[in-house]
């Protein structure tokens, strides 16, 4: 495993084989999950969050990060929430996590009580502009008063990897232009996968989504941090250096006691 955790730190490494996640192999995996929960330690440090009984990680796929949050929490009550009803299954049975299924249409999706911690990486990066007021809607909702919303963008850093051709994220040459553009001139675009309606890539720029949260009821933006890396390539920002990571705080209570 790729930049071990703490000695008291004991992280599950029991992969599913149904993990796509795992195909790009062990280091390049484990090393996300380690950087998501680096990301939440730093906006807890910030937001003054020194206690998490309850957590939901959505989506949980197969427990790339899951596993992580249940290592350096291992009194919370941690839920996983994912369309794919085996990633959950797998989750509830290999790192005691409440199974929750989650659905197409957002505004379906049953979750019980509040959260301390919410985690959506690397979904909003996948939807087009209305899903993100559904799914904003949903886990303001569901944040408890002193606890903290913390949710992954592409911005700047994917948008100039897109220019240069230095990836296309999936998308077809006409779908990059098309993004890049929209990207451009709103603040905000969005492309499908071919044939995967309602699901591709999604650029939004830092204003855009300060004002998106801004126009949520419930959410107050606390802390935003870019996507970046240096020489010679340490990750400096964001989840992992590559995507940009927001953190939000309910409306109800203060960003620092």
């Amino acid at each position: 495993m790729s930049g071990p955790l703490e000695s008291n730190r004991q992280v599950v490494e029991e992969i599913s084989p149904r993990d796509a996640m795992y195909r790009s192999g062990p280091d390049y995996y484990f090393f996300w999950g380690a950087q998501a929960l680096a990301t939440i330690e730093r906006f807890m440090a910030l937001a003054n969050l020194s206690q998490l009984r309850t957590i939901l990680d959505f989506p949980s796929g197969h427990g790339r990060v899951l596993r992580f949050l249940r290592a350096a929490f291992p009194d919370a009550v941690i839920t996983a929430c994912d369309i794919d009803r085996d990633a959950v299954d797998f989750c509830a049975r290999t790192f005691d996590a409440r199974p929750t299924y989650s659905t197409a249409d957002l505004t379906s999706v049953v979750l019980n009580g509040t959260y301390d911690l919410i985690w959506c990486g690397s979904l909003l990066t996948h939807m087009h502009a209305s899903q993100w007021d559904q799914l904003l809607r949903l886990f303001s909702g569901h944040l408890s008063e002193s606890g903290m919303l913390v949710f992954t963008t592409h911005s700047r850093t994917n948008a100039n990897k897109l220019r240069s051709k230095q990836t296309n994220l999936g998308l077809s040459d006409w779908a990059v232009g098309a993004v890049l553009s929209d990207y451009d001139e709103f603040g905000f675009g969005f492309q499908n996968f071919s044939g995967r309606e309602g699901y591709g890539i999604s650029l939004s720029s830092v204003s855009w989504v300060c004002s998106k949260i801004d126009r949520t009821g419930g959410l107050r933006l606390a802390a935003y941090q870019e996507g970046a890396r240096i020489p010679p390539q340490e990750p400096v920002g964001g989840w992992g250096g590559m995507q940009d990571a927001v953190a939000c705080v309910s409306t109800h209570r203060d960003i620092v006691s």
